[in-house]
C-alpha cells in the first residue's frame, strides 16, 4: 500500500511552497476514497487479530471499520493537519511524513475497533506521531 501523501520537495507545484501545495490538496473525501480502495487488501493481508473470530465477528469488524474508525481517524488528521503553521508542516514532511501511511491509519483503525470490542490486537501498531496521538485520546471513536 502505498502512502496518501509521500514526503513533498521543498518547493511545490507553480513555484509555490509544498505547505501551500499540500493544504491545496488536502481533501478527505479522496483520501477516503483512496483508503476505501485499499480495505480488502489490508483485511486480507494485514489484520491477523480477524483469525481469532467466527465469522460474524468478521463480517462485523469488515463492515464496521471502514465506515466508523477509518472515517474517524481521516476526520481528525484532516483537522490537525489543516491546524499546522509552515513550519510544523516542514518538521513533519523532513521526519515521518505529514501524512501517516494507509498501513498505518487502517492499524490504528483496527487497534481501536479492537479496544472497543474487547478483541485482543495482533498486528503492526501504528508509528506515525499523529496516530499515536490519536489513539491516545479518551475515545478515539467519537
Amino acid at each position: 500500500m502505498a502512502n496518501l501523501y509521500p514526503p513533498m520537495r521543498a518547493q511545490g507545484r507553480n513555484g509555490r511552497s509544498a505547505f501551500d501545495t499540500f493544504n491545496d490538496s488536502l481533501d478527505e473525501t479522496i483520501i477516503m476514497g483512496e483508503l476505501k480502495a485499499c480495505t480488502e487488501e489490508f483485511l486480507l493481508n494485514h489484520s491477523p487479530w480477524l483469525k481469532g473470530l467466527d465469522q460474524p465477528g468478521v463480517v462485523k469488524a469488515s463492515l464496521y471499520l471502514f465506515d466508523e474508525y477509518v472515517d474517524n481517524i481521516v476526520a481528525y488528521l484532516v483537522s490537525e493537519i489543516s491546524d499546522w503553521a509552515e513550519h510544523t508542516f516542514n518538521v513533519y514532511n523532513d521526519t515521518c511524513g505529514v501524512f501517516p501511511s494507509k498501513i498505518d491509519v487502517f492499524c490504528a483503525a483496527a487497534m481501536s475497533y479492537c479496544a472497543e470490542n474487547s478483541i485482543d490486537f495482533v498486528g503492526e501498531r501504528p508509528s506515525h506521531p499523529l496516530l499515536i496521538k490519536f489513539l491516545a485520546l479518551p475515545s478515539s471513536k467519537d
